[in-house]
């Protein structure tokens, strides 16, 4: 015993496993910290705060809709702070509802209840960043585990959008994280032979209550079952991995049975939105357009849809590389994160498919460049207060991906290079943040 000690005690600093566990765990308290030191009444002013706060006391109390009167009292109190509630929507005579996805208020219910609701997004970024930072660490090793929590707390989207909290815009991310962790580490178990169905249930619960956060998230969830099917497809079919693929699919059906139950109870029919009902016209450049109930849809003209997307693609780098700077290291990694060998001549085999990591990007990219709002958002200025989160806030959901392959292009530089350009990286972020106190 006095030997094993001894030679415990004798490894350098720099091998300890512990050292770079409290290194992310500390990444991980600061950005909470960052986060709660923001004003929050600039992260107030846009309606939508108001209107996920108003859903969540209503959600909490079992007010799936609420009456005129409520809904005049609602205003009233909210006018009264400052604020407007121009997000919940007529949706039958005398009945108003949510406009948004019910995925965040629900979370955010056993906090109500306790009066902790404005901590539910603290709760999700110390659940992603543990997810995560054990599936770096299957993959690379607990060093580089410890660099992607710095990216991932010190990514200025992810500050900004932990501090907001009374919006989905973190949620929209987060929960993509831990399910997206869990997928990842399911599918290391099935490599190491060893499958675990909890694993892959918990990954298709989250994905799937990922679309209940944001419906723009569908795309994601069906991606990942997809890609799941062809990977149990390709194995031999043994009990352990057919039986992940039927957790995977309970889980996720559980998730999306609570949209499809919800939407049932509060619009009359599973299979509608609250974006139906509202006041404003939602449209993309090609694809549905929504809202103005009782009003003539009027579709963009061709020409037009594809000058507004080229439009929204020039303007929108700017943005991008001031809430995800990691996309630096992302977009390069993803040519990097491939099968290869190590110095040691071990082949080396990524978890994830760098595919399903660029469909995952593009499922969240397509959308939204080819959204007309979108443009509006683009005519302002990007380095102005908070304009920039008005355009990321939209793209948080891509943010797994670009952690993974950013920690691919991390992996891939030297030592040197890569303490360089985190020490570059958390320097501008922290010169970031302070501009925006």
């Amino acid at each position: 015993m006095s030997r094993l000690s001894t030679r415990i005690d004798q490894t350098p600093l720099f091998q300890r496993p512990i050292l770079y566990r409290v290194l992310a765990g500390l990444a991980v308290v600061l950005s909470i910290v960052l986060a709660a030191r923001l004003p929050q009444q600039r992260l107030m002013r846009a309606p939508d705060p108001w209107a996920y706060k108003f859903a969540i006391q209503n959600l909490a109390q079992g007010r799936w809709t609420i009456s005129d009167q409520e809904m005049s009292a609602g205003r009233m109190q909210t006018r009264l702070q400052g604020g407007q509630l121009t997000q919940y929507v007529l949706v039958s005579p005398h009945r108003w509802a949510l406009e948004k996805g019910p995925g965040f208020p629900l979370l955010a219910i056993p906090f109500q209840w306790l009066g902790l609701a404005h901590l539910t997004n603290a709760a999700l970024v110390v659940i992603a960043a543990l997810l995560l930072y054990i599936l770096i660490a299957r993959q690379y090793s607990e060093p580089l585990a410890a660099a992607v929590m710095v990216l991932f707390s010190l990514a200025p989207m992810s500050w900004l959008a932990l501090s907001t909290v009374w919006m989905d815009t973190f949620a929209s991310g987060a929960v993509l994280v831990i399910g997206g962790s869990c997928y990842g580490l399911y599918l290391y178990s099935i490599n190491q032979d060893r499958p675990r169905a909890v694993l892959a249930f918990f990954a298709g619960l989250m994905l799937g209550w990922s679309v209940l956060v944001r419906l723009s998230n569908l795309p994601i969830a069906l991606l990942c079952g997809l890609h799941l099917l062809w990977h149990t497809w390709r194995r031999p079919h043994t009990r352990s991995t057919l039986r992940g693929l039927l957790t995977f699919l309970v889980g996720m059906a559980l998730a999306l049975s609570a949209l499809i139950i919800y939407n049932q109870t509060v619009f009359g029919n599973p299979l509608s939105v609250g974006y139906a009902y509202s006041l404003y016209r939602i449209t993309f450049a090609f694809g549905p357009v929504m809202g103005k109930p009782n009003v003539p849809v009027v579709a963009l003209d061709p020409v037009v849809g594809a000058k507004l997307i080229v439009d929204n693609l020039t303007r929108i780098i700017q943005p991008w590389l001031i809430g995800f700077p990691l996309l630096l290291l992302a977009v390069p990694g993803w040519f990097v994160y491939r099968q290869r060998r190590s110095s040691a001549g071990v082949r080396f085999s990524p978890i994830l498919s760098r595919w399903l990591l660029l469909g995952w990007l593009l499922a969240v990219l397509v959308p939204y460049v080819s959204f007309l709002w979108m443009g509006e958002l683009l005519a302002q200025s990007a380095n102005r207060e908070l304009r920039f989160f008005e355009v990321d806030r939209y793209f948080f959901a891509w943010i797994f991906p670009m952690l993974v392959l950013a920690s691919a292009m991390l992996a891939r530089l030297p030592r040197w290079a890569a303490l360089s350009f985190m020490a570059v990286y958390t320097v501008g972020a922290v010169w970031l943040y302070t501009r925006l106190l």
